[in-house]
């Protein structure tokens, strides 16, 4: 029984080092994968398509979409309400 709780501390110790990983991706690699998002993307995108495809944040993903339409890299139709 000692070694199988062990073995479970180990194993959680690893999950929250791949979580803390995937949470501390670049900002760099954000905006990458919001770009690749809408550039691969058939159709144009609403915000809770790109958060909920991106698994960002809303405050995050807002936050990035604001900076690359200010970069001019991304569009809005404020209309429609789509990323196109």
């Amino acid at each position: 029984m000692g070694s199988w709780l062990i073995w479970s501390a180990l194993m959680l110790i690893e999950e929250k080092r791949i979580v803390a990983r995937a949470s501390e991706s670049s900002i760099v690699a954000k905006c990458a994968a919001i770009i690749d998002l809408l550039s691969n993307s058939r159709r144009p995108l609403g915000f809770k398509e790109i958060t909920d495809s991106s698994g960002l944040v809303k405050s995050s993903a807002h936050r990035i979409l604001s900076v690359l339409m200010r970069e001019d890299l991304v569009e809005y139709d404020p209309l429609k309400k789509v990323y196109p």
